[in-house]
């Protein structure tokens, strides 16, 4: 099916009269049909604005839960952390220490575990490199699809992975032999 020229212009201003009839939802999506981001935008806060008028004390309900639990999960990942390191100092040794103690000892005593890491860690481990250039290219990669269609600098739909390693991984090699 062709589309005539005036289609965006004609989306645009169907999208502007369901704006003022507070049909947010609507009009957004007819200003996503005609590309028009900044009126997408508009629209997406307004939207986002009533939705949040509606359900506010939900929200905050949430929002007290979240970090009731958040700061009861840290006190307890505090705790064990404080213990891996009284037992690291016990025995003298990071080598069979759990990986998950070793990521809390990072997370909470990040210069005492450095200089353990320095004073007893002599194997050299050379899958995480390669591990956490895939991550990144995987994040990334997935990023492109879960950001706010206003917000993103590319569309779905001109998601390439090869482009996607290429932006990770060049920088970092040519780095690597420019050094």
């Amino acid at each position: 099916m062709k589309t005539d020229s005036y289609y965006p212009v004609a989306s645009k201003l169907l999208a502007q009269c369901l704006a003022k009839s507070k049909s947010y939802k609507e009009a957004m999506a007819y200003y996503k049909l005609a590309g028009a981001e900044s009126g997408y935008g508009s629209m997406f806060s307004k939207y986002r604005h009533e939705l949040f008028r509606e359900y506010f004390g939900w929200v905050v309900a949430v929002v007290a839960a979240v970090l009731a639990l958040v700061v009861l999960l840290y006190k307890l990942l505090k705790k064990k952390s404080d213990k891996s390191l009284d037992d690291y100092f016990g025995r003298r040794g990071v080598g069979g220490m759990h990986p998950v103690k070793r990521a809390l000892l990072i997370l909470f005593h990040p210069l005492d575990f450095m200089d353990i890491l320095k004073r007893d860690y002599t194997k050299k481990s050379m899958w995480a490199a390669p591990a956490l250039m895939g991550i990144t290219v995987i994040v990334n990669y997935v990023c492109i699809y879960f950001t706010h269609y206003s917000l993103g600098g590319r569309q779905a739909v001109d998601a390439n992975i090869l482009l996607e390693m290429a932006v990770i991984v060049l920088p970092l090699v040519s780095w690597s032999i420019a050094s």
